[in-house]
């Protein structure tokens, strides 16, 4: 019964491109062949509902903000991995916002304790202040997809919530499906 159940969530997580449950300290998020588990910090909340629209799997707001006119969010998309590695990505999207911005700073930024592998930086352009991860959950080829973290506000409020995006990002846990 119970692996009747699980292949009905997989059903199910296929139709949409996230889902998300509530466990005790953490959401788990299913999405066509992945699931990752995540924990809602503070006053942070989580929304998978409408994700899909700004091609996101979830993002948080604070306080029930509405995603637009929220000052500060953070979100997680997961990508296909192609042949380049996590860091080869955040290469490539450095190269497209220096194409988009000419005024555009990166800066270096590390989240440590990490059993994944993942690369970070700061991005500075206009009045935004990115904080981007780019984790690969496998090195593993059978894998195809890696996930982008990113904590996005203005150059002065983003840099108060850098705990709360290393805890998100530490929070990170893959879920094998085939191993289900």
């Amino acid at each position: 019964m119970r692996f009747r159940l699980f292949l009905f969530a997989i059903f199910i997580a296929v139709l949409f491109s996230g889902i998300v449950f509530s466990g005790n300290d953490h959401l788990i998020v299913y999405g066509e062949n992945f699931a990752f588990k995540v924990n809602e910090m503070g006053n942070w909340k989580g929304y998978t509902k409408d994700a899909w629209e700004y091609g996101l799997n979830i993002y948080f707001t604070l306080d029930n903000e509405d995603f637009n006119s929220a000052p500060v969010v953070m979100y997680i998309r997961v990508m296909e991995k192609g042949n380049y590695s996590a860091t080869e990505h955040l290469l490539g999207d450095m190269e497209d916002f220096k194409d988009k911005f000419s005024d555009i700073k990166f800066k270096d930024f590390t989240i440590t304790g990490l059993p994944y592998q993942a690369t970070s930086k700061i991005y500075l352009y206009n009045d935004i202040c990115d904080y981007v991860c780019y984790l690969d959950p496998s090195t593993d080829t059978q894998l195809p997809l890696y996930l982008i973290f990113v904590l996005s506000g203005t150059k002065e409020l983003a840099p108060k919530y850098e705990d709360d995006f290393a805890t998100l990002v530490n929070s990170f846990q893959w879920i094998n499906l085939e191993a289900q």
